[in-house]
């Protein structure tokens, strides 16, 4: 519960949050997540970024017939996620005109 000092700032709280301390293997076991999925929906960018080291350097190491079909499905994941933030972008543009009345 955040504390008030009224020493510091007679009109505004002070908040004061106190967490236990983290040992490092805590840290290093955040590092790698449990579920790639939950950790997208979360924002864990660290460890996605972690998980697509750890997947890019598993892809490097296996042989040729099994990573062609990975890769192109990687790809085509790309870019399919790129035409989708185009449509919303397209759509946020346009009712943005609308709200502004450059568009009928």
């Amino acid at each position: 519960m955040p504390a008030w000092d009224s020493r510091r700032h007679p009109t505004r709280p002070q908040l004061r949050f106190s967490a236990p301390p983290q040992k490092w293997t805590d840290v290093v076991l955040h590092i790698f997540p449990e579920n790639i999925a939950k950790s997208v929906a979360e924002g864990q960018v660290l460890q996605v970024v972690v998980f697509s080291i750890i997947f890019g350097i598993a892809l490097a190491l296996i042989g040729e017939e099994k990573r062609r079909p990975m890769l192109a499905f990687c790809e085509s994941l790309s870019e399919t996620m790129f035409k989708f933030t185009n449509i919303v972008h397209a759509v946020r543009a346009h009712r943005r005109g609308r709200r502004h009345g450059r568009i009928p």
